[in-house]
């Protein structure tokens, strides 16, 4: 119990002396933030008008004047660069690494790669049923699927020589009305 005593009654103290004017302070952070008042330097930086601060807290305030019209949630601070952007400007600012084709941004080049296949002529996966070419692996299982369907014989496109396999009965007949003729379409009513 002495021990939390004597932690609170550190911590009542103001033990932190700035050394240009004498002002007192409970946190070593807090002086920190205070000796930069002191201090030339003002590293925050408005990228709107040029001007130029010595607390970021300053910036942010600053910032919030050339957004007045933008609520501060639609606000947002990059503390790589130090600059106080509208949340839209502040999400491409963020994803550096941009598609040269459609534009896309990305925050990790590796997501670019992935996406840069979308653009590219490379197939790498083909259905091992009916051979045809996919850009993704995720797509073949998806079609390789069709070839397999999982509910009864109604699935099957009843069409001699078509044997296409579908998971729905309404994907089936969409098939059927886009695929085949109405009158092979009629014809196939047997086969049901």
């Amino acid at each position: 119990m002495l021990f939390v005593l004597m932690a609170h009654q550190a911590l009542m103290e103001k033990r932190h002396v700035c050394s240009e004017c004498g002002k007192t302070f409970k946190f070593l952070s807090l002086l920190s933030t205070h000796k930069r008042r002191h201090q030339d330097d003002r590293p925050f930086s408005c990228m709107y008008c040029n001007s130029t601060f010595k607390l970021e807290w300053n910036l942010k305030a600053h910032a919030r004047a050339h957004f007045s019209t933008l609520p501060p949630r639609r606000i947002r601070f990059c503390t790589c660069c130090n600059q106080t952007l509208p949340l839209p400007l502040y999400n491409r600012h963020v994803r550096p690494f941009r598609c040269d084709e459609c534009g896309a941004a990305y925050a990790l080049k590796h997501r670019l790669a992935v996406h840069s296949v979308k653009h590219s002529q490379l197939t790498r996966f083909n259905c091992s049923i009916c051979g045809r070419p996919f850009k993704y692996k995720n797509a073949r299982k998806t079609h390789e699927a069709v070839h397999f369907p999982l509910a009864d014989n109604n699935t099957t496109c009843p069409v001699p020589g078509c044997m296409r396999g579908f998971r729905h009965r309404s994907s089936r007949n969409r098939h059927m009305k886009t695929v085949h003729n109405e009158t092979t379409l009629a014809e196939s009513d047997a086969y049901r």
